[in-house]
């Protein structure tokens, strides 16, 4: 940590070195250094993680017969953790926070952290578990980088968003210039690349995949525009 604390800048004008600056907080986000030093540190919280899980003192959650139990899923600076509604797993998650801040430096935004239950806790183990995290409770995370975290027992009402999002696109009157290799190079570049990320993680209904195909169907035959000019007519 001491190369860490001690780190100073150069700032080069004219390509001469004017000296030397001293952050005030070490090293900071953007320094070539700093990736390195998030993925060591968020090798430690794994590490006290798993040894958790080792122990019996967390259980995750398994998403099948047979397999590991699923205690964390992390992207960039997002993290999520798994456990049972009980009040000693909340207080194993607890220690294990105020461990990893200790080593790392790091702290973790309480503020910006939700807790989800399962619809079977009770709301007195909901009211004890959130106190002692801290957090704020929540029904639904809604959306993460635009998918859904959460499917509930309609997915179609779930992924109606991508059908008003391709209608969105082709209502622009302008595209009602194109000709016919226009229309097919916006069809395969812009219409079909609306469902393609969604579809890399979710089964999409097939309700909303006939209900894009009819949009895009439309369009091409010239006859989207013509149905919404009478209906609003």
């Amino acid at each position: 940590m001491e190369y860490v604390e001690s780190v100073s800048y150069s700032v080069l004008v004219n390509g001469e070195q004017t000296g030397f600056l001293q952050p005030g907080r070490g090293l900071c986000q953007g320094d070539p250094l700093s990736p390195y030093l998030f993925i060591i540190s968020t090798e430690g919280l794994i590490s006290l993680l798993k040894a958790a899980c080792s122990r019996g003192d967390l259980h995750g959650i398994r998403m099948g017969q047979g397999m590991d139990p699923l205690t964390h899923l992390m992207f960039a600076d997002d993290t999520l953790l798994f456990g049972h509604a009980t009040i000693q797993e909340a207080q194993v998650f607890k220690s294990i926070l105020h461990t990893y801040e200790h080593w790392s430096g790091q702290l973790v935004s309480v503020q910006k952290s939700v807790i989800q239950f399962s619809p079977n806790v009770d709301e007195e183990t909901r009211e004890a578990i959130s106190g002692i995290l801290g957090m704020l409770e929540i029904t639904s995370h809604g959306t993460y980088l635009g998918l859904p975290t959460t499917i509930g027992a309609s997915k179609k009402a779930i992924f109606n968003s991508i059908i008003d999002r391709v209608k969105a696109k082709v209502v622009d009157w302008k595209l009602r210039l194109l000709s016919k290799v226009g229309r097919e190079f916006f069809i395969k570049s812009v219409l079909q690349a609306i469902p393609t990320y969604t579809m890399q993680c979710f089964l999409l209904p097939i309700q909303t995949c006939n209900a894009i195909n009819a949009i895009l169907a439309k369009y091409w035959w010239g006859t989207f525009n013509q149905a919404l000019l009478s209906k609003q007519v």
